[in-house]
């Protein structure tokens, strides 16, 4: 007598880690756990969604340490790691962080704290918090 017996891919699992809060700007690491897979597959790349719309891809099949940097906040995102093998793409993980906090421009002014009637100048150096913000400062005289 024939039995047919159909072996059911589990796919692989990781688990992520990271701190809860990051300040836009401000390196965030992510920590992976070593992969769990009860098959014979070999991992042959990691996907990293950094749930801001930018994404990393990682050709390797180990990966303990990543890191990303938000640069607009405030925002909630959710990372995911996809994994990949010789049977396809997993959902591994995922991770929603509480909150990006948000950090605000600085304006730093300088000149006389006091001038003549229609002498107006002054230095005005506007610091963006992040290198990816643009914004224009105003004047109100």
């Amino acid at each position: 007598m024939d039995i047919d017996v159909s072996v059911d891919n589990v796919a692989p699992t990781v688990v992520i880690s990271g701190d809860a809060v990051v300040v836009e700007g401000d390196l965030y690491t992510l920590n992976l756990d070593p992969v769990e897979d009860p098959g014979d597959d070999t991992i042959q790349r990691y996907i990293v969604d950094w749930g801001d719309g930018r994404s990393n891809s990682f050709n390797t099949s180990s990966l303990l340490q990543t890191t990303h940097t938000y640069t607009s906040g405030p925002s909630n995102p959710t990372i995911t790691v996809d994994l990949v093998d010789e049977d396809g793409t997993h959902a591994a993980a995922s991770l929603s962080l509480p909150e990006i906090q948000d950090v605000s421009p600085v304006v730093a002014l300088s000149g006389a704290l006091s001038v003549a009637e229609r002498c107006r100048s002054m230095k005005a150096t506007f610091i963006p918090s992040t290198s990816a913000q643009s914004s224009t400062p105003a004047m109100n005289w």
